[in-house]
């Protein structure tokens, strides 16, 4: 009888056992799926930009460097891509790190090409229009992220308010730099252009990584 009941206990713990190995191998495919799903977009969106980019830069004159930004870009998406069908085998304490790494090249990628974007613009105006749209659509997250640092609490509300007045300095320098850019000479606005949209792209990138981590954290606290 004790061994009937014994045999019986071993059972139905084996069987807990699976169920729940089964759970955790389940609930690491779903963040793989989710992880391939937003990292696919991702690499659509880039693809998308850089055909027109390339369309752009057949109908202007631009230079060799600008050509060959373009084909790097190209293979620096194409490297990400080959590194997203290797996380189908990243097990469970691989896959933050795994996330992480290719979070950090997609908004590499993302921020290079924004700043050729911006330094391939036709001409003076339109390069103007193209940084203050920029420029607007950021202060309007700056907004959320100084919003979201008010309705935080403790030692996090303290580190949001200082994180977003620093990327709200930066905005505010940028701003300034780019009042000045109608007045500027022809070699003064090719430096002051390239200066800005790498400084655009990067302040872009900032507000972004921040506003992905702020999202995390208050999912986690919830």
């Amino acid at each position: 009888m004790l061994l009937l009941v014994l045999t019986a206990c071993t059972e139905q713990h084996e069987e807990q056992a699976q169920q729940q190995g089964e759970q955790a191998r389940s609930a690491i495919q779903q963040h793989v799926d989710n992880l391939r799903g937003e990292m696919d977009a991702a690499l659509d969106d880039a693809s998308q930009e850089l055909d027109a980019l390339e369309r752009r830069m057949e109908s202007a004159n631009v230079d060799s460097e600008m050509q060959q930004a373009v084909a790097d870009l190209r293979e620096q998406r194409q490297e990400i891509a080959q590194q997203l069908q290797e996380v189908q085998n990243a097990n469970e304490d691989e896959l933050a790190t795994v996330r992480e790494r290719l979070q950090e090249q997609r908004a590499n990628l993302n921020r290079r090409l924004e700043e050729l974007k911006l330094r391939t613009a036709d001409s003076r105006e339109e390069f103007a229009q193209a940084a203050e749209e920029r420029l607007n659509k950021m202060e309007q997250e700056i907004n959320t992220l100084e919003q979201q640092a008010e309705n935080a609490s403790g030692q996090m509300q303290s580190d949001y308010s200082e994180e977003a007045s620093e990327l709200r300095y930066r905005y505010d320098e940028l701003t300034q730099a780019l009042s000045r850019v109608q007045d500027a000479s022809e070699d003064e606005f090719a430096n002051m252009r390239d200066t800005l949209a790498e400084n655009l792209a990067e302040l872009r990138t900032n507000i972004e990584q921040k506003m992905d981590e702020m999202e995390r954290e208050s999912g986690s606290n919830q």
